[in-house]
């Protein structure tokens, strides 16, 4: 039979002064693991395994931080034990010992998904190493900057999460993406043993739920063209690359930031959708070049002035995305539009106005460059650019 014990050990050469380990026996066998908190005799309560509390000042909030690092800190303990006593009648403490290392070498939450975070930059998945990092940083404001262990992460943690999100407004689909990437760092920790799998988010929603549309109407756009911004310069450039991405078929943003002068051959625009891989090509129309002359030169390769020379162009694609959305929602108030202006309203807003002309959806799906759908993909093998390109230019000639 196994048992836990929270022990007071006095420090050697100190008459006062100790520090509180937790002894598991097992087998008539001890083993000890260090908590590191320092207190003195009086304040701990061996007999019934708990501060005396009741001290104020800056040393009761010691006490107070103290006795919950011992609760975190006998817990996993426990849970290690529980794991491998699972495993079979006949086990040794120093079994329970090396898992219990094995768990606190990458136990807390916060280091291991920092470390998972590195992982998928270095491998170049930049996207989701910064969605690892945007999911960390509400967790913790979640609990307050404390940290805590996978085995202490359970289905009570999760809902209280969701409950904070949905406190602060944020929509469904926002908190379904929380949990998608907890989720996952969650599968990766149960794997390496860090926890054993409680199966914490059991009956949650984490899919894509269905959203109102984001495209707003063509009036909108055309009073957004015709609007003077007079001398805000970064109102007028917002304004220019939203109608750049409506005028390019709905063209996504990082798409356009990636743009190179040499994707522009004899009046037809090439890219490849970073998201996609699926390649495209947008005849080169006159509102296009006027977009491309007001914006001005990028002073480098690119074909519009969003990445900077000698920048790391993940990170100046994103602040220039910043500062354009910043600017879309100032003209939102300005242009009445129903919905907020952002950078991928452009791109609804296309389709959108694509499916009010009469434009086949298929034609449409090669337009956006999508590949989802199967129907789609059958579909895209057949069709000529032309299509698009006079469906394109019945959109522009109605504004």
């Amino acid at each position: 039979m196994a048992s836990l014990k929270v022990l007071f050990r006095r420090t050697k050469g100190e008459s006062l002064w100790g520090v509180l380990y937790i002894r598991l026996t097992h087998g008539r066998t001890s083993r000890f693991v260090s908590t590191g908190i320092r207190v003195t005799e009086d304040e701990w309560d061996e007999r019934g395994q708990c501060f005396r509390l009741g001290i104020v000042g800056s040393r009761g909030r010691y006490l107070s931080e103290a006795e919950e690092k011992v609760r975190d800190e006998l817990g996993c303990v426990k849970g290690c034990l529980e794991s491998v006593a699972r495993g079979g009648l006949f086990f040794t403490v120093d079994e329970v010992m090396a898992l219990y290392r094995r768990r606190k070498n990458g136990a807390f939450v916060g280091p291991f998904m920092v470390s998972l975070q590195a992982e998928l930059a270095g491998s170049g998945r930049k996207r989701m190493a910064e969605m690892v990092g945007s999911a960390l940083r509400s967790f913790m404001l979640y609990r307050g900057g404390r940290d805590l262990v996978w085995g202490d992460f359970n289905g009570v943690t999760v809902s209280g999460y969701v409950a904070f999100l949905r406190s602060r407004g944020c929509c469904e689909n926002t908190v379904a993406f929380y949990l998608r990437v907890l989720r996952s760092a969650y599968n990766r920790a149960v794997c390496g043993g860090l926890a054993d799998d409680c199966r914490p988010f059991r009956g949650l929603r984490t899919g894509v739920v269905r959203t109102r549309g984001r495209a707003v109407p063509l009036r909108v756009i055309g009073r957004l063209r015709d609007l003077d911004c007079g001398s805000d310069a970064d109102l007028s450039f917002a304004r220019d690359l939203f109608l750049f991405s409506f005028y390019a078929r709905g063209m996504s943003f990082v798409d356009m930031a990636f743009l190179r002068k040499s994707d522009l051959r004899n009046g037809v625009l090439w890219y490849r959708r970073r998201k996609t891989g699926v390649l495209l090509s947008i005849r080169w129309e006159r509102c296009l070049d006027v977009l491309v002359r007001r914006l001005g030169d990028s002073g480098n390769g690119f074909l519009l002035p969003i990445i900077r020379e000698g920048k790391d162009c993940r990170r100046e694609y994103l602040r220039v995305l910043g500062v354009v959305n910043r600017g879309l929602k100032r003209l939102t108030f300005l242009t009445g539009s129903p919905i907020c202006l952002t950078s991928y309203v452009a791109r609804h807003s296309w389709a959108d106005a694509a499916l009010r002309s009469g434009v086949p959806m298929n034609v449409i799906s090669r337009g956006l460059g999508h590949e989802s759908e199967r129907t789609t993909r059958i579909y895209l093998s057949t069709l000529d650019d032309g299509v698009v390109d006079r469906a394109n230019r019945r959109i522009i000639n109605s504004l």
